[in-house]
């Protein structure tokens, strides 16, 4: 006997015995009513598929709606970016990645790092281009304050928010990358313990 699908099976809800995927010609009505929508009442906001092609766009946004970070009730129940966050989460699973916490991940407004309960969401770094936290990091090792000063011109006042926010990494990820000047510290100090007989 074979199965056959039918847009009946595919389109009704889960409970009552259908398979609850999204109908494409609802998505095309409903771009057609907000496009008129959009003209006649000039409404302010565009639709969540456009606001989802604009955060591909802009890597300060880091498509927050992917990383549980901006995502409202109605967003994260709309039948596309479920789908998108199941593919995502399920493909963190088989590669045995942590999806908050990890070197692509925003670092503003990702509830996989935070300092004291709270979200971290500096203005003054984003504007000066750090999004991720790949951009903290160099060779796998955590900049320097230093370095990221030279890099993206931070003023010295910043120095005790790079403090929290380097903690919060180290004790966040999966490994502890440490900075050329911690390792070389350890380093002297395991020499210097051996060499004494300190260690």
């Amino acid at each position: 006997m074979r199965l056959r699908l039918s847009k009946i099976t595919l389109l009704v809800e889960r409970d009552c015995g259908g398979l609850g995927l999204p109908s494409v010609e609802h998505y095309a009505l409903g771009l057609q009513l907000s496009q008129l929508a959009f003209l006649l009442l000039g409404k302010p906001d565009p639709p969540l598929w456009v606001q989802t092609e604009r955060a591909l766009l802009n890597e300060s946004e880091g498509l927050g709606v992917l990383y549980g970070t901006t995502a409202s009730m109605s967003q994260s129940a709309h039948p596309v970016v479920q789908d998108m966050l199941h593919s995502r989460s399920r493909a963190h699973f088989l590669l045995g990645i942590n999806p908050q916490i990890h070197t692509h991940v925003p670092l503003w407004g990702n509830t996989g790092l935070q300092i004291g309960r709270q979200m971290i969401d500096w203005v003054g770094w984003q504007t000066r281009g750090i999004f991720t936290v790949n951009h903290l990091l160099e060779n796998g090792l955590l900049k320097t304050f230093l370095a990221l000063r030279a890099e993206y011109s931070l003023p010295a006042h910043y120095f005790w928010q790079y403090q929290q926010l380097s903690h919060c990494i180290l004790s966040r990820m999966g490994f502890h990358p440490l900075t050329l000047i911690h390792s070389l510290v350890i380093d002297y100090w395991r020499t210097w313990g051996s060499l004494h007989g300190v260690m």
